[in-house]
């Protein structure tokens, strides 16, 4: 996981020599590795600190407690997530079907879950965790945004309805239970991403209104079939 530009302040003592940047940057890492392997639970300052090869007194150099470094490691995810949705490639000609312009931004939102920083946030949904919620932040903007991308218009776009930005918020909310699912099945044959990927951009399009057979569909109708099941990735 990248560093962030600037560390969130109000939880570690900010480092001022490159030595000490260096410990930080591996007291984060050891958090995040025990926190992906075996869960928040198991993010303890000993365990930490044996991972990151330095000591206890070094940690609370930084951190006054285990919960301030679970609040950093929050905010670290939150602001690489952010950053690598926000530095995803511009969006495909409009006049492509629904189904190619879905293709790249699934993939990118289900690689930030599976094995990127919105995995980690997953894991800390609720943990040390401030109002508004990470995990809501970053839905907010990737919902909007991702909206914006299938729906271009001229001038200043207005304010989605709710009702318009439903299937993206539905779609967010799956992408965490596949994270978690992902983890807990690692070993006893999960689908592979690619297969995931292609039932998401299905199920997506199918919500969207894009039937099966169809190569064209209003992005912005919201027309379920009853038999449809959008996100039926394992049936």
């Amino acid at each position: 996981m990248t560093e962030p530009h600037t560390p969130p302040q109000s939880h570690v003592t900010a480092p001022q020599q490159e030595r000490s940047r260096r410990t930080l940057r591996r007291i984060a890492e050891a958090g995040f590795r025990i926190l992906r392997d075996e869960g928040p639970d198991a993010v303890t300052v000993t365990g930490v600190a044996k991972r990151a090869r330095t000591s206890v007194g070094s940690f609370y150099a930084r951190f006054d407690s285990k919960e301030a470094l679970i609040r950093y490691l929050g905010e670290r995810a939150l602001e690489d997530a952010l950053e690598q949705w926000t530095d995803r490639p511009a969006p495909t000609s409009d006049a492509l079907p629904l189904r190619d312009r879905l293709d790249a931004p699934l993939a990118l939102l289900l690689d930030l879950h599976l094995t990127g920083p919105a995995l980690a946030l997953a894991l800390l949904d609720g943990v040390e965790d401030p109002e508004p919620p990470r995990r809501r932040r970053l839905e907010n903007q990737v919902v909007e945004e991702l909206h914006r991308d299938l729906n271009p218009t001229e001038g200043e776009p207005s304010d989605p309805s709710p009702e318009t930005l439903l299937p993206f918020r539905i779609l967010f909310a799956f992408l965490r239970e596949v994270a978690l699912r992902a983890r807990e099945e690692e070993a006893s044959g999960f689908p592979a991403p690619d297969a995931l990927r292609a039932e998401l951009v299905e199920g997506l399009a199918a919500y969207l209104g894009e039937g099966r057979a169809s190569a064209n569909a209003s992005v912005g109708a919201l027309d379920l079939k009853e038999d449809v099941n959008p996100f039926d990735v394992w049936g």
